[in-house]
């Protein structure tokens, strides 16, 4: 392990350290599914493909350095950064056999299942290259797909850092197809020797008032009533599988509905997000009607203050809780989400759009300014293990989550001729789940010119079968509806 000095680790890089080693959350996942001309294939002799990837991952590793490092004293209260002197890419990355691996998720969920072992050994993600089964017959001019996942410990990678390792690996890809006398099967590679983008708090003032702080306070050790009109699921429990393993279940939308959504979205002056995020609280309201009150959680950027660029892979976000209620009065400080039915027809549904605007503006507001964010008070937290373990027999704090990393340029042009290039069109995105988290979790994930990806993340004994299968069809068929 090369020895040279790294950053210290910031307190949101610890959070997330300190969550895996003690079992309450595994690894983030972005993926795509990538189009190359096939002449790439030709130009190594053993191994084509694996010798194209380990080379395109070669070169993402000399544009992010966070991806060559590894954890030190992870059981620490303390843990530091350590840089790996090098590593063998066949321990990172697997190819597979998959029926259709663009649209399949079970080989993602099998990825969140592999545990990020052997700190200290190698970096802190994963690659899955999944490849059709059979194999299609093609061309020798025909190009060439597969579907890569990258699987990652979220304290070196947000949802929008993992979406930039797709686009640093597809630059590596068109640098290969530009030279390709690049080309060479070398599984074992040094880690450049390059200093860490300064984490979030080297760049960013993270402002505390004494209003919070106090507020906090009352909150943790004085008072702190549960309201009986809030839905969030079971209590947490010491006795759920740690860490927790989603079931995923996804839909996708073609570029042509993702267009007409998000433009009938900007004519009603809010978001896909905003939207997405009230088509959830409806349905919850529905479907708990016994429960009016609903909390989510809405992890957004704060790359905007830090000054990070959308390339730069780290930790640079926060949360936020947004309250709704499907009473028919809404009280103060909730977002509406009442509605008869789940499924209403939404293109002359007058109440769903004021509800999305109302959404979008609190979710502003709220984003507006970094100060008495979540993350500002992780440096009050002290004990970080003891602050999750404390959680069990507890009531959890949110409903669900939604989270969006937005569009990925995949450099697909519609209407022009991409065949020399190397190309995504399909991106997905999910997370383990939280062993303190939601019920339903919500995640999006677009290329530019392709599909948008809706995946729904739960825990087996959190929620059934049943309610999950039932949000899903609801979103397809209200996004589709809105898109058609």
């Amino acid at each position: 392990m090369e020895g040279s000095p790294l950053r210290p680790i910031g307190y949101l890089e610890k959070y997330f350290i300190i969550r895996n080693q003690i079992k309450f959350y595994n690894n983030i996942e972005v993926g795509a599914t990538y189009t190359v001309p096939r002449s790439l294939l030709k130009w190594s002799a053993e191994n084509p493909l694996e010798s194209v990837i380990h080379c395109a991952l070669a070169e993402t590793l000399n544009s992010q350095p966070i991806l060559g490092v590894t954890i030190q004293d992870e059981q620490s209260p303390n843990p530091k950064w350590a840089r790996l002197a090098e590593f063998d890419l066949r321990e990172v990355v697997k190819f597979i056999l998959e029926e259709s691996p663009s649209t399949s998720v079970k080989w993602i969920e099998a990825g969140h299942h592999e545990p990020l072992d052997r700190i200290g050994e190698l970096p802190l993600w994963r690659v899955v290259v999944a490849l059709q089964k059979p194999a299609p017959t093609a061309s020798e001019s025909s190009p060439f797909s597969f579907s890569m996942a990258f699987f990652c410990h979220h304290a070196i990678a947000d949802g929008l850092s993992a979406g930039a390792f797709h686009l640093t690996f597809l630059d590596a890809l068109n640098h290969l197809i530009d030279h390709p006398s690049d080309i060479l099967y070398k599984p074992i590679i040094e880690v450049p020797k390059l200093p860490l983008v300064p984490n979030l708090e080297m760049t960013t003032h993270l402002p505390v008032s004494y209003f919070s702080i106090l507020k906090q306070f009352i909150k943790t050790y004085v008072y702190n009533p549960e309201d009986p009109l809030e839905w969030s699921g079971p209590p947490i429990s010491a006795t759920t599988p740690r860490p927790p393993v989603p079931n995923i279940r996804t839909f996708s939308l073609p570029h042509t509905a993702v267009n007409k959504i998000a433009l009938r979205c900007r004519e009603e002056q809010t978001t896909v997000t905003a939207l997405v995020t009230i088509l959830t609280a409806r349905w919850l309201g529905t479907t708990y009607s016994t429960h009016k009150r609903f909390c989510c959680k809405l992890p957004f950027s704060l790359r905007k203050f830090s000054k990070h660029t959308q390339r730069d892979m780290g930790c640079y976000a926060s949360d936020m809780g947004l309250y709704f209620s499907s009473e028919t009065k809404t009280p103060r400080g909730y977002v509406p989400c009442y509605t008869t039915s789940p499924d209403t027809t939404m293109r002359r549904d007058v109440h769903l759009w004021e509800e999305a605007r109302a959404c979008k503006t609190d979710m502003d507001k709220r984003g507006s300014t970094v100060a008495d964010q979540n993350v500002c008070f992780l440096r009050f937290l002290g004990d970080y293990a003891k602050f999750f373990l404390k959680t069990f027999g507890t009531k959890r704090q949110w409903a669900f989550e939604v989270s969006n990393i937005g569009v990925l340029d995949g450099g697909v042009t519609r209407g022009e001729e991409n065949a020399e290039r190397a190309t995504f069109d399909r991106v997905t995105f999910s997370t383990s789940l939280f062993t303190c988290g939601s019920p339903y979790t919500v995640f999006l994930a677009t290329a530019k010119n392709g599909y948008m990806t809706v995946s729904i993340g739960s825990e087996t004994g959190i929620v059934g079968e049943e309610e999950v299968v039932g949000l899903l069809n609801s979103l397809e068929r209200e996004l589709m509806g809105l898109g058609g």
